[in-house]
């Protein structure tokens, strides 16, 4: 592969679209991503914020999220982890590089570069029963995701990042969001501000469902941050989902591969 496919470390926090290799260190251990600059397909590419979500793991390593996995170590249970519109799975890649149990999911075009990228970063016997790449729509019943991590859903944590791009999506997105939680599940959304209006529906379900607050930007790493960026950490107000966010059998899922 031609060396000017690759991204020298410190450029990782600009626009790295153009790449077709992206190696990223976290937490002292690599993480190699391929991605694919000239497909039309949603997902093909490291977008911004996965980045800045996982530089915000990698500094609240120590005081948030070991200190979580140790305490479920100590009770034999595994943490669950599922990300979302994963795309090239760098955040829930960064999970499980932390010893989370992860599924990573997105729909049917988008698994080749998943799938790469899991088998980039690890060996067979690190991820065998322990990290999944999965195709999942959202608004569609999550049954098949269930029998890949035991005893879920619910899940403990939810990541999503850099999936707010239609106004239309944002309502199965809050389906199975609601779906694979519960009010314990922590969920956290990495978004970098673009459509208006996208944003406002998915603040008006987030407001309206969700207990939340804005991850504070001292707390994220500013070689990667943009101001356009915002994470948030959000979990469920109610026990039971509302009738209109239930999924239902007959759901047809969102059309998210293709752009316009």
């Amino acid at each position: 592969m031609a060396d000017d496919t690759l991204v020298p470390e410190a450029d990782l926090g600009a626009n790295t679209h153009w790449a077709d290799v992206l190696q990223f260190v976290f937490c002292d251990e690599p993480v190699t991503l391929v991605q694919d600059p000239s497909s039309s397909v949603l997902g093909s590419t490291v977008w911004d914020s996965s980045k800045v979500f996982m530089k915000f793991i990698e500094k609240q390593r120590a005081s948030r999220f070991d200190l979580a996995l140790a305490q479920h170590k100590r009770k034999k249970a595994a943490i669950s982890v599922i990300e979302l519109g994963a795309g090239c799975g760098l955040a829930g890649i960064a999970f499980a590089k932390l010893g989370y149990h992860v599924v990573l999911t997105d729909v049917g075009p988008v698994l080749q570069w998943l799938t790469q990228n899991v088998a980039c970063s690890f060996s067979e016997a690190e991820v065998s029963g322990r990290v999944f790449v999965h195709e999942y729509s959202w608004g569609t019943p999550c049954t098949s995701v269930a029998s890949l991590i035991p005893d879920t859903p619910p899940f403990d944590i939810i990541l999503c990042a850099d999936v707010l791009y239609d106004v239309a999506a944002v309502k199965p997105l809050i389906q199975s969001i609601l779906a694979l939680s519960n009010r314990k599940t922590v969920i956290y959304i990495a978004n970098e501000r673009r459509s208006p209006a996208t944003r406002a529906e998915f603040m008006r379900h987030l407001n309206a469902e969700f207990v939340w607050k804005e991850i504070s930007k001292d707390d994220v790493d500013p070689a990667y941050d943009r101001e356009a960026i915002e994470v948030f950490e959000a979990r469920r107000k109610h026990t039971k989902v509302p009738l209109q966010l239930a999924i239902q059998a007959s759901e047809a899922p969102i059309a998210t591969m293709i752009e316009e």
